[in-house]
């Protein structure tokens, strides 16, 4: 091989790798833009999840309020049942007693 050919050969080569690397360098530039834009999102996402909670909190504490209130009428409203069923079984025994005395009259 000539001379020449060696320089140009020597020269495509030089001019692949400087193109090569311009690339390189654009790739590694975008992965840590992509990066930052990763770490942004999820900080973004997370600053939104504590601002909704901070802001929905006081209407979660009313339902929870509503709920415990609502509970405690159901098991006095249970409770109030099974007083009643426990009258009415007695009145129940004291008319059959009664029956039973005025029919042995």
């Amino acid at each position: 091989m000539a001379e020449q050919d060696i320089k140009e050969i020597l020269q495509k080569n030089l001019e692949a790798s400087q193109e090569s690397l311009s690339i390189l360098k654009g790739m590694r530039r975008a992965q840590r833009w992509g990066a930052v834009a990763k770490v942004f999102k999820w900080a973004l996402i997370i600053g939104i999840s504590f601002g909704a909670y901070y802001y929905i909190e006081p209407y979660l504490n009313k339902m929870l309020d509503a709920y415990t209130q609502i509970n405690a009428t159901i098991n006095t409203v249970q409770k109030t049942g099974s007083k009643i069923n426990s009258v009415t079984a007695s009145s129940t025994d004291f008319l059959k007693k009664l029956d039973g005395l005025l029919k042995g009259l």
